[in-house]
């Protein structure tokens, strides 16, 4: 037997959502007709056709298109929570489980030699997810504060505790200082391998001129480097100075307040992208006449 086919034709479509639900699925009762169009499959005898639909309702009776009526389930969809987030790597792969703390601080003050520092803060935890993500949801409006009227800061840290081989020892975001709750902003995104030091080995006397060496990190060519020769309470050398994506700096001849026969200790620091700073684990040494 031959089959034939038909199409369903309707004439329109009406959504009716009742409000003031608080289900995240609800059902929704839909009234449907064209313009959708529906084919369906018949055989011959179960084909109708329009003579007999008319000696069923009368001469005067209309064919028209059937009304369907289903339920559909609709999911509610409500704005994302406002979050200070970031992503976490290791060798470029997502890390997950490791501790983000966020320091918040309220309030700052001046100290005896005019610097700025934190006199009221407060720190809050998160934890990477499978995907190397962290969130600080729904974190307050930052304002200006204190009898100095400076703007309050966010900023998140890593530290590398406990101590994990190949790891930077700490990671530090830029600083924040304008955030509106609500708002979904990225604090900065990382890699935590750590940037192997060369030279001067660990524990030795070097003299002047010295060259102190290290191994980049390959698959990161978009990061910065830059060394940090300190000691505590005497002036530091080179900190906070990007140098480009280099492998070595030179150090020629004594900086003020050099100090002899002492040791200090020599870090690599790494800028990201995002405006972050890593600081590579450290060696100690000392500077001979």
């Amino acid at each position: 037997m031959k089959p034939i086919s038909f199409t369903l034709g309707i004439t329109f479509v009406s959504l009716i959502v009742i409000l003031g639900l608080t289900h995240s699925n609800y059902a929704l009762p839909i009234i449907v007709g064209d313009p959708v169009t529906h084919t369906s499959i018949l055989s011959e005898s179960d084909s109708i056709s329009s003579e007999e639909q008319k000696n069923q309702h009368g001469p005067a009776a209309e064919v028209t298109s059937p009304t369907l009526f289903f339920t559909a389930y609709l999911p509610l969809v409500s704005n994302p929570p406002g979050t200070l987030y970031g992503v976490v790597l290791e060798h470029g792969a997502p890390l997950s489980g490791i501790t983000i703390t966020l320091h918040y601080c309220r309030e700052y003050a001046l100290n005896y030699l005019g610097d700025r520092y934190c006199a009221d803060q407060q720190t809050f935890y998160a934890s990477t997810d499978e995907a190397g993500r962290y969130d600080f949801l729904n974190m307050p409006t930052l304002t200006t504060s204190g009898q100095l009227s400076l703007p309050q800061t966010y900023a998140a840290f890593w530290i590398n505790q406990p101590h994990n081989q190949g790891r930077l020892s700490s990671w530090w975001s830029k600083e924040i200082t304008t955030y509106v709750s609500g708002d979904r902003m990225n604090l900065g995104s990382f890699d935590v391998e750590d940037i192997t030091l060369l030279s001067p080995e660990p524990e030795i006397t070097v003299t002047l001129p010295t060259t102190f060496r290290w191994q980049p990190r390959p698959q990161l060519p978009s990061d910065q480097y830059g060394i940090c020769i300190e000691l505590p309470r005497y002036p530091r050398v080179g900190c906070d100075q990007p140098l480009g994506y280099v492998d070595q700096f030179a150090l020629a001849e004594a900086f003020d307040g050099i100090v002899y026969n002492v040791y200090y200790i020599w870090t690599v620091q790494v800028y990201d992208p995002s405006g972050g700073v890593g600081w590579s684990n450290f060696r100690g040494f000392q500077f001979a006449k």
